[in-house]
């Protein structure tokens, strides 16, 4: 949006709030890519589907909705309480 010209402020708001969006939307490609590049790790290990916390199986159910999960779902809800 910067083009030269004066901003009001209401027009470099708006500029910061797309940067910041901007930012936060690569942030969670990254992330996204990260658990893609783990999830073909643990197939070469023969381990997919194992849940990283409690060693069971993580539901096929689960597996088609979230391909590159790493938990259960019981594991999953528990890390992320410990994150808050």
């Amino acid at each position: 949006m910067s083009d030269g010209q004066v901003q009001d402020v209401g027009d470099q708001a708006l500029s910061s709030i797309m940067e910041s969006l901007r930012s936060s939307m690569q942030s969670a490609e990254v992330d996204e890519y990260r658990r893609i590049i783990k999830a073909i790790e643990m197939i070469d290990k023969g381990v997919y589907g194992i849940c990283e916390d409690c060693g069971q199986a993580i539901p096929e159910k689960r597996l088609k909705m979230f391909p590159n999960a790493i938990r259960c779902l019981i594991c999953q809800e528990v890390a992320e309480e410990g994150v808050q």
